[in-house]
């Protein structure tokens, strides 16, 4: 699967799931900075959307961040609990996603590091 059908099956997922945390992949990215973000995974669109997940848990958390930094907990509670809730919901499934798509065993010797 080319990597432009990828982002295209992603934007598709973010734009379906806008309310849930995918905003960000939505609003801030051209395509060659999603590129970026996928680019070096294998061409599977199961290690490209562990990859965009995972971008997507890390910008989920800092809109909650700059929610609890701006105080919308106090103006806005029930925003600020979404903003939380989504953050949480889309770091679980990143972390689902890297022990589902991240080899189990490294695919070199280790070495062991003397100081």
């Amino acid at each position: 699967m080319a990597y432009k059908e990828i982002i295209n099956r992603l934007d598709d997922h973010a734009k379906a799931h806008y309310e849930e945390g995918f905003d960000g992949w939505i609003e801030t990215l051209d395509y060659e900075e999603k590129l970026d973000i996928i680019h070096g995974a294998h061409d599977s669109y199961e290690a490209c959307y562990a990859r965009f997940i995972d971008w997507v848990a890390d910008y989920a958390q800092s809109d909650a961040i700059r929610a609890e930094n701006c105080a919308l907990y106090e103006e806005h509670p029930q925003y600020c609990d979404h903003i939380k809730a989504n953050a949480e919901a889309r770091r679980a499934e990143a972390k689902e996603w890297a022990n589902k798509v991240l080899p189990k065993e490294l695919p070199y010797e280790k070495v062991e590091v003397g100081f």
